[in-house]
Order: C-alpha cells, then sequence, then structure tokens
C-alpha cells in the first residue's frame, strides 16, 4: 500500500466545538494548530546521545539526528526510513518549536501525539520534504506487562523531558506509549504498546550493550555488569517485549534539503 505524503497535519485541532451541519456557509471554521516559531541550528557538538525537553507550548529537541527527527515526527523508527542524501543520517539539529501565545491554551489540550504529529509540517516547510509510505509486516515487538505488574508510580506534572543512548532511556516524565517509540529506535524494530497504561512516569532503565545485541560495544570496553535490555526493562519497570509480526509503516525520502533559515 503506498501513498504520496507532501503536506501532513493530522489531528491537530484547537478545542473548540466543530460546526454543526446547517451552520451558515460563511461562518469562519477554526484552522489546525501550528508551530509559528521554529528555530532549527546545526548542532556540532559531536556529543552522542540526543534529548527532548517539553516546554508547555511546545518542544525542544538537543543534538537530534534529522532522521530520528523524521521518524518521531511520523511515528516510526529511524530504521525503517530510507532514501535521501548521506546528511540526513549523520548532521545532528537543535530544534524548538513552539505555537504562539494564542495558542497556547488551545495547544495544552491536545495529546502528546497530536502535538508530535504537528512536527510534519515543520519538516516540510522548512526542509522542503516529500516521501512515500508503503506499509508491510515485518519482525518487532509489543510491550505488555510482566506477571509482576506494573512498577512505575505516576507523576501529577507534565514532567520534564527524557534522555536516550545506546544504553539507557531516562525520564523524568514519559508515557509508556512513547517509551514503546523509544524502544523501538534502539532496538531497530517496530515495537506495539499494548499495555493500555495511561499517564507519564519516572524511570532510569541502563542495559549491556553486548548482550543486548542493540549497539556495538566500543572495542576494548570492558563488561559493565547491566543486564540485557529486556531483562533491565522488566525488573525497573515490570514491562516485557514479546516478538511478534508488526504491521509496519515505512518512509522512502523522496526529496530533502537543508533546512531554511531561521
Amino acid at each position: 500500500m503506498q501513498r504520496t505524503i507532501h503536506v501532513v497535519i493530522l489531528a491537530a485541532f484547537s478545542a473548540v466545538p466543530q460546526m454543526r451541519a446547517q451552520a451558515p456557509a460563511t461562518q469562519p471554521t477554526n484552522p489546525p494548530l501550528k508551530y509559528e516559531i521554529v528555530s532549527i541550528t546545526a548542532n556540532h557538538s559531536g556529543r552522542p546521545g540526543q534529548g527532548m525537553r517539553n516546554l508547555g507550548d511546545g518542544f525542544a529537541f538537543e543534538n537530534i539526528p534529522l532522521k530520528n527527527f523524521i521518524a518521531l515526527a511520523y511515528d516510526m523508527q529511524q530504521d525503517l526510513i530510507s532514501g535521501g542524501p548521506g546528511w540526513v543520517d549523520s548532521e545532528p539539529y537543535d530544534i524548538s518549536a513552539k505555537v504562539s501565545g494564542e495558542d497556547v491554551a488551545a495547544y495544552k489540550s491536545l495529546t502528546t501525539e497530536q502535538r508530535i504529529q504537528m512536527l510534519q509540517p515543520v519538516l516540510v516547510e522548512r526542509f522542503h520534504l516529500v516521501a512515500n509510505t508503503v506499509v508491510k509486516p515485518l519482525p518487532g515487538y509489543v510491550l505488555t506487562i510482566s506477571k509482576d505488574g506494573f512498577k512505575l508510580k505516576p507523576l501529577d506534572s507534565q514532567g520534564a523531558g527524557w534522555s536516550v543512548g545506546s544504553y539507557f532511556i531516562r525520564s523524568k516524565g514519559m508515557a509508556v506509549e512513547f517509551l514503546a517509540k523509544n524502544l523501538a529506535g534502539v532496538l531497530r524494530q517496530p515495537v506495539v504498546d499494548q499495555t493500555g497504561i495511561t499517564g507519564i512516569y519516572p524511570f532510569d532503565v541502563q542495559w549491556d550493550i553486548a548482550s543486548s545485541g542493540t549497539y556495538p560495544p566500543a572495542t576494548g570496553s570492558e563488561p559493565s555488569g547491566l543486564p540485557s535490555l529486556p531483562v533491565a526493562l522488566q525488573e525497573t519497570t515490570g514491562l516485557k517485549l514479546k516478538a511478534a509480526k508488526i504491521p509496519t509503516s515505512t518512509l522512502v525520502i523522496v526529496s530533502i534539503d537543508h533546512p531554511t533559515e531561521n
């Protein structure tokens, strides 16, 4: 199944009741929310890892490779994205995207998924992204609750962001659904959240790279003494990864440019 993406804005509408069918045709509709204040800067620090912060009126990403940013915006892990020039993989960016002040109240009524989907027009408008999607069954995992039960305690606030590296995922407030997406990036396979758990949670999951088969360990590195990723995840959170065939969207980049100026 194939479709062409040019401009995609999904379900990111302000929380205002829709007009009834019998309303006058001249009555204005409310436009979709949009990140009006966007800053994109190349990150030349050379540091490993990346970070994301919830700003309340948007997001801030630090040291994020563009392919990772595309994967986040289109809800797929980066290994399912192909095509495009080499710099899409190799050049990281610092990106902040915020709504204007008058839209903050409506923005706060959106789900995290809707807010992330609003990043798609940023890619279209600032990077001129055009891509095709193909859906096919691929090996992956479902995320379920282990027999010992879920171990995390929810936060009352919106949290303070997260960070992910080759051997860890640390959160000061993350939804389990979004944890599944980060696990997909680490495992390089799709991960579907089937826990039914809502809310956001702090946690710190660390695992041994060599035993997990995720990323190759550094040459000459000593054993970490940490468990494998599935074991570390279950011990820390009470969540379990189960192998399964997952209908998965893959993305082929047709064209993309370096970002336009801020």
